[in-house]
């Protein structure tokens, strides 16, 4: 947007959310946010984002009967960047891909230099990888589930379980760089990918990753800067980190 003061901001946003969203802004919750004040070109970046308003709803009420108070709700990209930056060491001036792997979708994100930029989900996920187990193999959800986890591997051709990874981790490189098309600022090298989601502690995801994009790739570790209480069990919880780590994410942000 062309620079201005804030208080004409907001007016201005709603009139680019009419034009953006595919919906009436009266039925949407509307939040912006400036993220950038000094571009080349002498204008401003705003990131824009909204949620039908019956959506909201539905999960607040459902939370409500569930005898829950709700503090905050936010976009799950968001949550991830906020734990990835909080137990990070200085990213600043890196543009990083965020990938939360999970069973069904897979939610891509970019930051560059600390600012948000894009985010985008995608069906290249988990699912996926089950499925060409499964083709490959012929076995169930949970035999395939179970190769994924490293147990009873050696029923099975450790080249057959490469070639599905192999092809798992192909369409998920492909989804990544497909969404880089849609970047605004010109970016042809990723400087470091940060995995979460129970994709992320699939065996092999993070060396194959790493070769495709010649990157360095790793897992977010929500508690590389947070304590965990002795009676939760430290190994146990570090075991899931990446996959609870948008959850973190969303609470180190609930106070503010």
């Amino acid at each position: 947007m062309e620079k201005m003061k804030d208080s004409e901001i907001a007016e201005s946003v709603k009139w680019e959310a009419e034009q953006q969203i595919p919906f009436d802004v009266n039925s949407i919750e509307l939040d912006y946010s400036v993220v950038n004040r000094d571009r080349a070109d002498g204008k401003i970046d705003v990131l824009l984002v909204a949620a039908k308003k019956d959506a909201v709803i539905q999960k607040v009420d459902l939370l409500h009967e569930a005898g829950l108070e709700v503090k905050k709700m936010d976009v799950s990209s968001f949550a991830t960047q906020n734990v990835f930056e909080y137990n990070s060491e200085d990213v600043k001036g890196e543009f990083v891909a965020l990938i939360g792997v999970g069973f069904e979708n897979t939610n891509i994100s970019f930051v560059d230099d600390n600012v948000f930029l894009f985010t985008r989900g995608n069906p290249t996920a988990v699912k996926k990888y089950i499925y060409e187990l499964q083709k490959k193999f012929g076995i169930t959800q949970e035999e395939a589930l179970s190769i994924i986890k490293g147990e009873n591997l050696e029923k099975y051709n450790k080249d057959e379980i490469n070639a599905a990874l192999d092809e798992f981790v192909d369409s998920l490189s492909v989804s990544i760089e497909r969404n880089l098309t849609y970047m605004t600022r010109d970016k042809d090298h990723i400087n470091r990918i940060a995995l979460s989601g129970g994709g992320a502690v699939v065996p092999g995801i993070i060396d194959k990753l790493s070769k495709h994009f010649e990157t360095k790739v790793e897992l977010i570790n929500p508690f590389a800067k947070i304590g965990i209480k002795d009676e939760l069990g430290a190994e146990n919880v570090k075991k899931i980190a990446p996959i609870i780590a948008e959850a973190c994410g969303l609470a180190l942000n609930a106070n503010k």
